[in-house]
């Protein structure tokens, strides 16, 4: 609500994403929790997103830049300058969460998959 304070509603919804961010199940936190942060950042009057910069919002807390957000939704037919509606506010955040969990899994194998190879190849003189 802009006034310089959050309620504990709001930090919940914050912290679950981080939470969600480190497993790699932000699609899961988007099935549980997208109605939620979309009335977060949605304008409480219109129920709309107001700019596609309000919208990526959500990404940014995830690490990425508005421009890796344009890349994920590269698919999409969206004109930047209309406001984002709940349903399509899902569909994006969809594809965006979807990529965000295939890269972390994937990374998380790839971390695993060097640990173990070093330690099989670690020799102590």
């Amino acid at each position: 609500d802009d006034v310089g304070s959050i309620s504990f509603k709001e930090f919940f919804l914050i912290l679950a994403l981080l939470i969600s961010r480190e497993a790699g199940k932000t699609l899961n936190y988007l099935y549980l929790h997208g109605k939620d942060i979309y009335e977060m950042i949605a304008d409480p009057i219109t129920n709309h997103c107001q700019s596609f910069e309000r919208f990526t919002k959500l990404g940014f807390s995830l690490g990425m830049t508005e421009e890796q957000v344009r890349v994920m939704l590269k698919d999409y037919t969206i004109d930047y300058t209309e406001q984002i509606d709940y349903e399509d506010f899902i569909i994006y955040y969809y594809t965006i969460f979807e990529e965000f969990d295939r890269f972390k899994k994937l990374n998380t194998n790839l971390s695993q998959h060097n640990k173990d190879k070093g330690d099989k190849n670690c020799t102590i003189s």
